[in-house]
């Protein structure tokens, strides 16, 4: 109890005068009026269409370019698909990483399709917008069944999904990464599942496995729960059984067709098997601590599940079994980083609305209307929740969301003559060499991708945190890592080499060996040398 108000008092004093504390201050009004008389007035269907286009309209106004936070693998990512379109290839041939093949192939259509702005990275931040736009909107016709006498409550509660997807409260940051997409198709499938459409149904969660194999317990469990549910409806179970292992069969196929079934058990199966333990992780008590309401709703849900089902039925049980999962999930693969807590976002915040109205409607059961009976209601209800939208408001500061950008600006580092800016012509294929933090700042200031498909895995295998923790000859012989590496050059050619001065004797001298044997230095100042290949 004395971290939740901290964290309220801290929420509190730490926000201005300012657009997030006005649509504070509004959800607070609407959430403290709820509760006092949840009949007092009713938001028509339409309302949360318009009222979070407004918010996605100021956002992107405000911080078109700089929403999304990039890192290491979202870089990598649109890497991927760079290297995908200019090089005709596919996933695993385009980039050894280890995530499934949805999250590079929903990056390469963004990038191929919606070409709304020649900054690449404002494009995704426009599709994850979207994205969590639709979810919070499905949530809120999910509830809006669940909730009879009111439409102000599946209102704030979806609201409050979207700003928790797109802003991420505590330190975390919105990453348009594998579990972002993951949980979206997730939820995807519990929708139809409430629908009854148990094929679509089947087919998001066999999608989900693909964008990242530990779904798979997830994908799993909601699968067996599908067939349960239409246990009696044998020609219904032959279609849902169909359609799941269909999409992963149709899936595996195309590996083998594509002659990327070794890379894929290779790289998204067994690399990340052995992955658990290398470097530091972010501690599961940080993600608790950013989302504590989440984990509070969590907490009450499990003590009250027994009369929670019997008020909710099905569509209760099968968002707090997703819940479970989604923790089961977090805690099985190890969180590294903050933004794993975009598995929780959604199942725990959807909780929430259920046990809400589980205390409202046991409270109207009490007969006396005293002021007691809505302090009740205000304690219980009101101040939780708006715990949880001023810690997600917070994070509206655009100052914040730039702040977190680890990405120095290659420039200062070196002035190199051309400095076109990515994505406005042909981009030049170079060796990389580089800190993993330079990868965009190369990119964005001169307009070079990284050549050769292991383009992140000798700069893995150099550092020192990795080359320490991580088995590399498990994974993969040097003598095979370096006949991959040297046929992706004599296929790219690549006409550029970036070598970080430290890394000159270093891990992979064999690079080095290469760059120096074919290529001429052109400029080399503080921390990197640009070479060009010998004409």
């Amino acid at each position: 109890m004395t971290l939740v108000l901290n964290i309220f008092k801290n929420s509190i004093f730490s926000i201005g005068f300012n657009f997030p504390t006005l649509i504070t201050l509004f959800l607070f009004i609407l959430m403290t009026i709820s509760i006092l008389n949840i009949k007092i007035f009713s938001i028509n269907p339409k309302v949360i269409k318009y009222l979070t286009l407004l918010t996605v309209f100021i956002k992107i106004i405000n911080s078109y370019e700089d929403f999304l936070e990039v890192n290491q693998d979202s870089v990598a990512w649109v890497v991927t698909a760079l290297r995908m379109d200019e090089l005709n290839l596919f996933e695993y041939q385009a980039s050894w990483d280890h995530k499934g093949s949805l999250i590079y192939w929903v990056y390469f259509g963004i990038y191929k399709m919606f070409k709304v702005s020649n900054n690449l990275w404002a494009n995704y931040s426009i599709m994850f917008i979207v994205i969590s736009y639709v979810i919070s909107y499905y949530c809120y016709k999910i509830l809006l069944k669940e909730e009879k006498e009111s439409t102000l409550l599946p209102f704030l509660v979806s609201t409050l999904i979207f700003l928790n997807l797109i802003f991420s409260p505590g330190e975390g940051y919105p990453v348009f990464d594998t579990r972002f997409l993951g949980s979206a198709l997730i939820f995807f499938s519990i929708y139809n599942t409430l629908k009854g459409a148990f094929i679509p149904s089947s087919v998001f969660l066999a999608l989900a496995v693909i964008c990242l194999p530990s779904y798979a317990l997830t994908a799993a469990t909601l699968f067996i729960y599908i067939i349960y549910i239409n246990k009696d409806k044998q020609e219904k179970i032959k279609k849902i059984i169909t359609s799941f292992f269909g999409v992963n069969l149709l899936y595996l196929l195309y590996l083998y067709l594509t002659s990327q079934l070794l890379d894929f058990y290779n790289l998204s199966i067994k690399y990340n098997l052995m992955l658990r333990g290398v470097g530091t992780y972010f501690p599961f008590e940080k993600i608790v601590e950013n989302n504590t309401y989440l984990f509070l709703i969590f907490i009450f849900s499990t003590v009250l599940i027994n009369p929670l089902y019997k008020k909710f039925d099905k569509s209760f049980l099968i968002i707090y079994l997703w819940g479970v999962l989604s923790l089961a999930h977090l805690v099985l693969t190890g969180p590294r980083f903050v933004q794993y807590d975009q598995l929780i976002i959604i199942s725990l915040n959807l909780l929430g609305f259920y046990l809400i109205r589980w205390v409202v409607n046991f409270i109207k059961l009490q007969k006396e209307n005293t002021i007691f009976k809505n302090l009740i209601y205000i304690l219980i209800i009101s101040v939780p929740l708006n715990i949880a939208s001023i810690s997600i408001i917070q994070s509206l500061e655009i100052t914040n969301i730039k702040s977190s950008n680890v990405f120095q600006n290659f420039q200062e580092i070196f002035l190199f003559e051309d400095d076109s800016l990515v994505y406005k012509e042909k981009p030049k294929f170079a060796l990389f060499y580089v800190d993993g933090t330079d990868w965009k700042a190369v990119m964005d200031s001169y307009n070079f991708l990284p050549s050769t498909r292991v383009w992140q895995l000798y700069w893995h295998k150099r550092d020192s945190s990795w080359a320490e923790s991580f088995n590399w000859d498990e994974l993969i012989s040097n003598e095979e890592f370096e006949n991959v590496f040297f046929s992706d050059l004599i296929n790219e050619k690549p006409q550029y080499a970036i070598i970080d001065i430290n890394y000159l004797e270093s891990h992979g001298n064999y690079l080095y060996s290469y760059v120096l044997n074919n290529y001429e230095i052109i400029n080399c100042e503080k921390k990197y040398c640009i070479y060009e290949i010998n004409k």
